[in-house]
């Protein structure tokens, strides 16, 4: 997969396919790795992107809501695929988002995937035995595809006190590039571990 930047938002693609639908994946806050393999897939039967979102591993000046972030999938898909079918997909808070984007914009299907934590799993107490059943299960691998962009991310007691984005962050005026070792890294903590990503530098567009 090779990556862009559209809209001030950052993708990895596995390139045109005019005849194909557009597939829009929104990975759970804190990493996409975990779901690179997946995506790099769907190239076999569209233009598949995995999109980066303000938030999503990146420090932010205000704390990132799901409005905000839809309204930046909205604005990336208009760019994107003006007058193409699109199959929307999230994971986890992508999931919520997607949901979002999709009650603002059409999309001919929506894929939500684990959108939303049942009533009896909302406190750390209820989280415990799910986890405890379902770590053991999980790939040691994801370990590197999540952790590092969960240390990249502001504190909670910095993002909580933080304004909310009430609109999608500015990207007219480039700033700064991500780190060089993000390509690399998400290659290989994908779960699969291969190779086949290609990677290629960011151009000097803002991060977060």
């Amino acid at each position: 997969m090779e990556q862009r930047w559209d809209r001030g938002v950052r993708s990895l693609t596995t390139g045109p396919r005019p005849d194909a639908p557009v597939l829009a994946f929104l990975p759970g806050l804190g990493a996409l790795g975990y779901v690179a393999d997946a995506v790099a897939g769907c190239g076999s039967w569209a233009e598949a992107y995995l999109l980066d979102l303000p938030g999503f591993g990146h420090p932010l000046p205000c704390a990132p809501e799901v409005p905000a972030l839809a309204a930046a999938v909205v604005s990336w898909l208009d760019a994107i695929a003006p007058g193409r079918d699109v199959v929307l997909a999230g994971h986890s808070t992508g999931a919520q988002v997607a949901l979002r984007a999709a009650a603002a914009r059409p999309v001919r299907s929506l894929a939500l995937l684990g959108p939303t934590f049942p009533p009896s799993q909302r406190t750390l107490r209820g989280l415990v035995g799910p986890v405890l059943r379902t770590v053991p299960r999980e790939r040691p691998g994801l370990v590197g595809a999540t952790v590092p962009y969960y240390a990249r991310g502001p504190a909670p007691s910095s993002a909580s006190s933080a304004p909310p984005c009430t609109t999608p962050p500015n990207r007219s005026s480039p700033t700064s590039t991500p780190p060089s070792s993000w390509p690399a890294a998400n290659t290989t903590a994908s779960p699969r571990g291969n190779g086949s990503t290609t990677w290629s530098p960011a151009p000097a567009t803002p991060t977060w």
